[in-house]
């Protein structure tokens, strides 16, 4: 499943129109990487839930299957200390969990709009927080409904019927509607199963390696292709987009999940990081994806990073 993202993802390089990688760029890219910040993320605490490991393994599923709506949080009501409408869910379902105990599969299952609205703290009567809450709600319900189905409602017998696997992870959650990140490009399809990924490398972070957070081939994993990446590879030269995409995302028009662009920008990224990668590992460095992406991202909060729009791609539960 992880090679056939990365082959994919080749495939749609080779044939992009819209966007393309500078290859030539990428030899001095990597002698200006600063090397102390290319480190595997730290489990923020501050704003998830830590308990048992049975415990916040079961929290990070949850989590990560409502771990999208960047094309709605503009209309997220939030507190302004946190950085970001992902934080805000993330310690909101963490303050739910310490409060009353895990969402289990079985309450998944029947959890509705409102409810997830009360959770979040958020006013449903705004049109964009009303659709929003409806995807939380209908993607929890294909979840709870997943795990009572075939694994007895238990989150920890479905983490481990992957058998320590993270390609058989990702191809698990990716029987899931929210998760099933593919695009049709030129009659081919495209996955990037972003935040099943996500999942993947969540687990291994909260839970430090071990037990139901041990992956054998996490190694394996690709970078999380969603707006920020492509973003920061863009104006670090990495990524070229032709003057009528560019000119599309600096005025703020939508670019459509599954529009050639769209799917160009997210393979393109997940291509020239698969070939940064390559070149690291020549060179004897220690570097994965996850790292690599976690290095990426944070240099993407940069106020001048910040300062120019990411492309807009709403309505989609993948990123």
């Amino acid at each position: 499943m992880l090679s056939i993202i990365k082959n994919r993802a080749e495939y749609v390089a080779s044939n992009a129109r819209h966007v393309s990688i500078a290859e030539d760029k990428i030899d001095k890219y990597i002698q200006e990487i600063d090397f102390t910040l290319v480190k595997e993320r730290s489990y923020d605490i501050q704003n998830h839930y830590k308990d048992s490991p049975d415990d916040t393994a079961a929290y990070i599923i949850v989590l990560d299957t409502i771990n999208f709506g960047s094309g709605y949080f503009h209309a997220l009501k939030r507190d302004p200390n946190l950085s970001s409408g992902y934080f805000h869910i993330s310690r909101s379902l963490k303050e739910y969990f310490e409060k009353n105990g895990i969402l289990n599969a079985d309450r998944l299952q029947t959890i509705e709009p409102i409810e997830c609205a009360q959770l979040f703290n958020q006013d449903i009567s705004n049109p964009a927080i009303a659709e929003l809450m409806e995807l939380f709600a209908l993607s929890w319900n294909e979840l709870g409904t997943y795990v009572c189905e075939n694994f007895s409602g238990s989150f920890i017998r479905t983490i481990a019927s992957a058998d320590q696997s993270a390609d058989r992870f990702v191809e698990m959650l990716s029987q899931l509607n929210s998760f099933r990140d593919e695009s049709n490009y030129k009659g081919v399809t495209v996955p990037f199963y972003k935040r099943a990924q996500i999942a993947v490398s969540d687990l291994a972070l909260s839970l430090e390696g071990k037990g139901l957070g041990f992956f054998k081939d996490i190694d394996r994993l690709t970078v999380f292709a969603d707006n920020r990446i492509p973003q920061v590879l863009n104006l670090d030269g990495i990524l070229h987009y032709s003057d009528r995409l560019k000119s599309k995302i600096n005025n703020g028009e939508e670019i459509p999940k599954g529009s050639e662009e769209e799917v160009e920008i997210r393979a393109c990224c997940i291509h020239a990081c698969e070939l940064i990668l390559r070149k690291l590992n020549v060179l004897g460095m220690n570097v994965n994806a996850a790292m690599l992406d976690n290095y990426l991202w944070n240099k993407g909060q940069n106020h001048f990073y910040k300062s120019f729009p990411t492309h807009q791609t709403r309505q989609t539960t993948y990123y």
